[in-house]
């Protein structure tokens, strides 16, 4: 059964009403914000606001959002993923900043830009005057006009190879501190003991990824010997004490609000927080004091959350682990400096929230998480796919854990806050994923209302051919998890209260949450403001906005990656999947990478291809020859352009399949 909170139901709004509550916004709200608002849920009450809002653009009283990509984004092109629709440099109007290769062409020198959708061909001003050495490099750049499209140059990126800064520059992420942020961090030391809980006697560890240069969350368990609770156990998750140095409207503050989020590349990372606390006074190293703030947890034998105390302390690190450490001496096969209890202790704490997690009933989606292996001069060497651990999933535990505490203790005193919600699917997508999964022929029947149900799905299909797909197309349904003031619960995790506490180096909702801990605590200094209380409804559409600006930066660049890995096997063969359908072509996804690119239509074989729905397919008009979410093909990479970070391929002539998942006639369900 669902624990997820269900939304009060309402009536579909008058054209009056709608017209009011956008006139009222300072921003343009998409469909869901709307439904969100006026409380609609369910097919048919989506599909009336649909219609009201179609009314009303087409009255010039309504426009999309922006910063969200349409629902019909979403269905024309399935293999784009939500966070591809940050706001990028280059879209072609003038004034605008667009990033771009000097290139020799038929015509002379000209601009490409790296933007995946600019398909226009800039001349530069002051063509005349530019040396050798420029050419192939990439440049910041001001369109002066459209007609003729004119841009002048601005500022060096470097060559192709760049590919982060690329992308940093294509998002529009501030990536140089003000002077003033810099100097305000000069003055910043670890706090003393007063008015603190002294735990730096706690065998409080870190356990992060082998690459991570900043520790902001430290985990200990330990036996709860309360005899009324048998087989319990006492917790304590202990958050880096941000809000200590970055106090409400000082310089680091709106710099860190600026930036909303930090944002990770393979080689490098831009942070929300200067390094002075990012990876110094804000990082909990080993043997040395940090401030923290953090909560003590009491769970049952069967991971069920008894009660919680907050704190504000001064910890000291007893060990900096890898996950990959930390599994290895669980298993038994290193030792170190830690005690193996400690981590023992900690393994089986996560063993009781894990049968409680699994009672609950979560959506499990295994998705593939590409990770790019760089050389120390940052040449690409290889691409793998993550490996999960018991100790990546222990983490995890111990931060939902503490985010669930944060959120109740901040809803049972009324403090304003940001939470994490996720919405429920939209039910539209939910019905074309059982029309494909009809299409495979999968034999699913069961519902897919409750986030266990399609975790039970992807447990059904696992083994299957289609796993990698069926995991995409689930992952698609979700709606998109955003900070709110309104608290609606997190649909995927099945929680009715959830919000961020555990990373506030790296994340502005987190800092937000812990001034608001603290306002309660009686921290009145670095507790919320007035301004931030009465904002949050704003900062919670600005932390998502940032947050979606650096994950589609994040993501452009691993499809640079990708395009310049692959660049040298241009004309080879590749074993894909069908992963999106479009009326552009076929989206195909290597499954050992998870590199993706297009089959246009002019490169499917000697047929006209139409685009048709219910479910998406191409079809052949003359060979009725049908593609299908999932089909597995052989097909030839055509071209790795290097400039745009994208790929396209060729079906292998005749569409000789590889195979086909199942054998299906030509009849498709209604």
């Amino acid at each position: 059964m669902s624990i997820y909170k269900a939304k009060k139901k309402s009536k579909i709004p008058s054209k009056e009403q709608v017209v009011s509550y956008l006139k009222a916004l300072d921003h343009l709200p998409d469909k869901r914000e709307i439904c969100r608002h006026f409380h609609i849920k369910g097919g048919p009450g989506k599909i009336a606001l649909k219609s009201l809002l179609k009314e009303l653009k087409e009255e010039g009283l309504y426009s999309e959002s922006p910063s969200l990509p349409s629902s019909e984004e979403c269905v024309l092109n399935p293999a784009k993923p939500l966070t591809d629709s940050f706001k990028q440099e280059g879209e072609g109007k003038e004034g605008d900043i667009c990033i771009g290769q000097i290139s020799k062409t038929a015509n002379g020198v000209r601009l490409m830009p790296t933007f995946k959708k600019n398909k226009q061909v800039f001349e530069i001003k002051g063509a005349g005057t530019l040396k050798a050495e420029m050419i192939g490099k990439v440049f910041r750049t001001k369109i002066l006009q459209i007609h003729p499209p004119v841009v002048e140059l601005i500022e060096e990126i470097g060559t192709t190879d760049k590919i982060s800064l690329i992308s940093a520059h294509m998002a529009r992420l501030p990536m140089v501190f003000p002077d003033l942020v810099l100097k305000e961090c000069q003055s910043f030391k670890v706090p003393s003991l007063e008015n603190r809980q002294d735990v730096r006697s706690t065998p409080l560890v870190t356990i992060d990824g082998a690459d991570s240069r900043n520790f902001d969350d430290a985990v200990w368990a330990e036996p709860d010997l309360d005899p009324k609770n048998p087989g319990g156990w006492h917790l304590i998750v202990a958050i880096a004490d941000v809000a200590h140095y970055v106090v409400p409207d000082s310089p680091v503050d709106r710099e860190a609000l600026n930036r909303g989020t930090s944002t990770y590349f393979p080689d490098y990372v831009i942070p929300m927080l200067p390094e002075a606390l990012s990876n110094e006074l804000c990082s909990l190293k080993p043997e040395e004091d940090r401030a923290c703030v953090g909560v003590h947890l009491w769970i049952t034998a069967d991971g069920e959350k008894i009660r919680h105390q907050f704190f504000r302390g001064l910890m000291r690190s007893a060990a900096r682990l890898t996950y990959e450490q930390a599994q290895r001496i669980h298993e038994g096969q290193t030792t170190t400096v830690i005690d193996k209890k400690v981590i023992n202790s900690l393994y089986n704490a996560y063993y009781a929230l894990e049968k409680a997690r699994r009672k609950r009933g979560t959506l499990e989606v295994d998705s593939i998480d590409p990770q790019v292996i760089l050389s120390c001069n940052g040449a690409i060497q290889d691409f793998i796919i993550k490996t999960r651990l018991d100790s990546h999933r222990l983490i995890e535990e111990f931060m939902i854990l503490a985010n669930v505490a944060a959120a109740e203790f901040l809803e049972l005193n009324k403090m304003p806050t940001l939470y994490r919600v996720h919405d429920k699917p939209d039910s539209e997508k939910i019905e074309e994923l059982r029309r494909t999964l009809a299409v495979l022929k999968t034999n699913y029947t069961g519902p897919l209302k409750n986030p266990g149900d399609f975790t039970v799905l992807l447990e059904m299909v696992r083994d299957t051919p289609y796993k990698n797909i069926i995991n995409e197309l689930v992952l698609r349904c979700q709606s998109q998890a955003v900070y709110s003031s309104e608290n609606i619960g997190h649909f995927g995790l099945n929680l009715t209260h959830y919000s961020h506490f555990t990373s506030p180096i790296r994340r502005y909702p987190d800092l937000l949450v812990h001034r608001g801990i603290l306002s309660l605590l009686g921290y009145e200094k670095d507790g919320l403001s007035k301004s931030n209380a009465q904002d949050m409804a704003f900062l919670g559409r600005e932390t998502s906005h940032k947050e979606r600006r650096a994950e589609g930066a994040e993501r452009d660049a691993m499809d640079r990656y990708m395009t310049q890995y692959l660049a040298p096997r241009v004309g080879e063969y590749f074993k894909v999947y069908v992963s999106g359908i479009s009326k552009a072509g076929l989206f195909v996804t290597l499954p050992d990478i998870g590199a993706s690119g297009l089959v246009p239509m002019n490169r499917l074989g000697d047929d006209y291809y139409m685009y048709l729905e219910r479910p998406t397919r191409l079809e052949g008009r003359r060979s009725r020859k049908k593609f299908s979410f999932g089909d597995l093909l052989k097909v030839k990479l055509l071209d790795a352009d290097l400039v745009k970070g994208r790929l396209t391929f060729e079906l292998e002539p005749e569409r000789k399949e590889i195979n086909r998942f199942v054998k299906r006639k030509n009849k498709y369900p209604k």
